[in-house]
């Protein structure tokens, strides 16, 4: 944090924001209302130049509970970052799966809005394939293999540097991808699957 008086370091380096531009990764910036104010040339290119509209917009439907939580969280103070997973829409109507990794913005004393990337998952299909196989994400294959070594959220969200309630997002994300209800029921459907 820089204090009153101190010049930020990133300000020696230059352009930092012509980086970000130029970066291969989607990035954003979200103000206090969900309103997209910014997005960078590969959230461009993902989803087109949805600047003024609301983050849910580009969004599944199913995904926008997840997303309102999780900046909900961090604008009234709860958390300064969370992860998250959503469908996203692309640019020409398909969907693809997306880690949220977002951080708050602060102006002064306040927070102003949230900053964050999206690591997309090409592989990974927004929903279940036609013959049974299930496609998680990075991160739902890292909970899963902790649900299989009998790790409680506490642990995971240790393990992984997350809060506890990501992990929770993250555990229903993976019942849901393998259709079960308990966590029981997944680590028996991952090893009958060879997932762990």
């Amino acid at each position: 944090m820089i204090s009153a008086g101190q010049t930020n370091p990133l300000d020696e380096l230059g352009d930092v924001s012509d980086a970000l531009e130029r970066l291969p990764v989607p990035v954003f910036a979200i103000d206090r209302g969900m309103t997209i104010r910014w997005l960078n040339r590969a959230s461009r290119e993902l989803i087109g130049d949805h600047q003024g509209e609301r983050f849910t917009e580009v969004l599944e439907q199913s995904s926008i509970p997840v997303a309102n939580k999780a900046f909900a969280q961090k604008i009234m103070g709860g958390t300064p970052f969370t992860e998250y997973d959503v469908t996203l829409r692309r640019l020409d109507g398909s969907l693809v799966r997306a880690e949220i990794s977002s951080v708050v913005i602060r102006g002064g004393d306040h927070i102003a809005g949230v900053f964050g990337l999206a690591n997309v998952d090409e592989q990974a299909s927004p929903r279940r394939a036609a013959d049974g196989d299930v496609s998680l994400t990075p991160r739902q294959g890292q909970v899963l293999h902790l649900l299989a070594q009998g790790c409680s959220t506490e642990q995971m969200a240790g393990e992984l540097g997350v809060a506890p309630d990501t992990i929770r997002n993250h555990v229903r994300a993976v019942l849901h991808r393998l259709g079960v209800h308990s966590r029981l029921e997944a680590v028996i459907q991952a090893h009958a699957r060879n997932l762990v």
